[in-house]
């Protein structure tokens, strides 16, 4: 917003002008015939009388100056300005340039560098606590933060099967209202892999409805579970041993494929509580061939589609 001031030989405001785009210092008429002096704050009117002297005594350049205008002590607002002399009579006419904005920007910059220096003092005086602990103790230590990182992140980051997983605990949860020890593992950002169990429960509150989600490590029952070699399972395994030497190896191998392709598909299933939308995702196959392949296995009920 710009601001112009007539001003007498003497400092006597003869007409006031504003930006008419800019409405923001509201209409200034009731200046004229006062003294510009009664609407500055103390410090300005020391600055207006030292640059009005300036143009009286002729100097050729006056330099531009910040006045901070004052109205019924409760507003103010710096103006800069620039002062040319005008006509016979030592009028002086007032460039005025509206900085509330650049003072804004100011203050924030100076709230910004206070905050800053208030954490940059806190994270020192943790320093020094940790470092006298330190030489003190001879004990070993480790120290966890405790900050809110998880927080805004999508639970599928944080899933070993990422969305996949997500989606078939939400789905079943919805579903049915809650879903018990679905097995999958925690990944972290490191990529360390943890088992767990996971419970969901759907609060269907009307106004706040909400998915309760609780994991329970499940290191230990892993750990019994896990086996070195992959072992195939009763019928199947003998009639792929059957195999060997009446058949050839591509015919062995072909077998055992389908063996395992049927092991898979089985525990998929079985994962998503029999969902086959989320198996065929979690398989990375379409609905359709899914279909095909529990078929195939005589995994479908007769009559039953997908």
């Amino acid at each position: 917003a710009t601001l112009f001031d007539a001003l007498g030989p003497r400092g006597q405001v003869l007409s006031v002008l504003v930006n008419p785009v800019h409405k923001s210092f509201g209409p200034l008429d009731h200046w004229e015939t006062y003294d510009l002096r009664e609407f500055l704050t103390s410090e300005s009117v020391v600055k207006l009388d030292t640059h009005l002297k300036a143009i009286a005594d002729g100097q050729p350049r006056v330099r531009p100056v910040e006045l901070n205008h004052m109205e019924s002590e409760q507003w103010e607002f710096p103006i800069r300005y620039s002062l040319h002399p005008i006509g016979p009579d030592g009028a002086v006419l007032m460039l005025g340039r509206d900085l509330r904005p650049m003072a804004e920007i100011q203050q924030q910059l100076v709230k910004a560098q206070l905050a800053l220096e208030r954490d940059y003092e806190t994270q020192r005086e943790y320093d020094t606590r940790y470092r006298v602990l330190m030489e003190i103790t001879q004990d070993p230590m480790v120290f966890v933060s405790l900050a809110s990182s998880v927080k805004g992140r999508s639970l599928a980051d944080f899933l070993a099967r990422g969305s996949i997983d997500l989606k078939v605990m939400l789905e079943n949860a919805m579903r049915v209202g809650q879903l018990k020890l679905y097995a999958t593992k925690l990944a972290s950002d490191y990529g360390n892999e943890v088992p767990v169990e996971v419970s969901v429960a759907h609060l269907a509150d009307k106004h706040h409805p909400a998915l309760v989600f609780v994991f329970r490590d499940a290191s230990h029952a892993e750990q019994q579970r896990a086996q070195p070699v992959p072992q195939l399972a009763g019928e199947s395994a003998r009639s792929v041993m059957d195999l060997v030497g009446s058949a050839t190896l591509k015919d062995i191998v072909a077998e055992t494929t389908d063996v395992v392709e049927k092991m898979c598909i089985e525990t998929a299933v079985e994962l998503t509580r029999n969902n086959r939308v989320a198996a065929a995702e979690m398989l990375g196959l379409s609905r359709q061939s899914l279909y095909v392949k529990l078929r195939k296995y005589g995994l479908l009920a007769r009559g039953e589609e997908v």
